[in-house]
């Protein structure tokens, strides 16, 4: 299946999300949201590499952010001694959490005009404006762009590889098969039979079946 064009991707795609919160005010936005406080002076990190490399071999989008008191967030992967918090667009517990969260993660599925214009959120309005002006954002359109072309790659050369080890091991299994019928039929005296075999299908089979090969 095609995938979305960069203009018609949506946050819950991991490029988008990483290319959103590459911004340190989109990122204080969101965090903000999944934790419930204010924060100030955010400083972003990011892993572009995927991005910029040709021997592209797996999908790397970590975005890491820090405040001005030094405390990290690690919005992808939390390692171990740390508090990790788990949202879901799928949940099915909204009385758990803000009217305003829960209008962003409805908003991550559905990155749209139309889902920004049903919340009274100002939060959820100035993240859906500055993901527009992303998606405007030619360059950033550009490296989705070779990404797609990276993966379509991958998955050739994935697909090339799985299909070569199959007929390497079919040819393997079908050796071992006919080598072990000569054997039989050497045995048996047969030896008028591995001649025509060789050179008769039909024959061949006829023989593997009643041998049970």
């Amino acid at each position: 299946m095609a995938r979305k064009k960069f203009e018609q991707l949506n946050l819950q795609d991991a490029f988008l999300f990483s290319a959103a919160l590459e911004d340190p005010e989109t990122c204080r936005l969101i965090l903000e949201l999944f934790l419930g406080y204010p924060i100030n002076n955010i400083t972003v990190h990011a892993e572009h590499s995927i991005l910029l490399t040709s021997d592209f071999k797996s999908v790397r989008l970590d975005i890491y952010a820090s405040d001005k008191i030094k405390v990290g967030y690690n919005l992808v992967a939390l390692g171990d001694e740390t508090q990790k918090i788990f949202f879901s667009t799928k949940g099915n517990n909204p009385e758990d959490i803000s009217e305003e969260l829960a209008a962003f993660l409805e908003y991550v599925e559905n990155s749209t005009d139309q889902c920004a214009a049903k919340t009274q959120s100002e939060t959820v309005h100035k993240i859906h404006n500055k993901i527009k002006e992303l998606k405007k954002n030619r360059e950033m359109g550009v490296k989705y762009m070779l990404l797609d072309e990276l993966i379509k790659s991958a998955e050739k050369e994935a697909a090339a590889e799985s299909l070569a080890k199959g007929l390497a091991e079919g040819k393997s299994k079908e050796q071992s098969r006919y080598s072990r019928l000569i054997l039989l039929l050497a045995d048996d005296g047969k030896n008028d039979q591995i001649v025509k075999a060789a050179s008769d299908v039909h024959l061949l089979e006829s023989l593997y079946q009643e041998y049970g090969l």
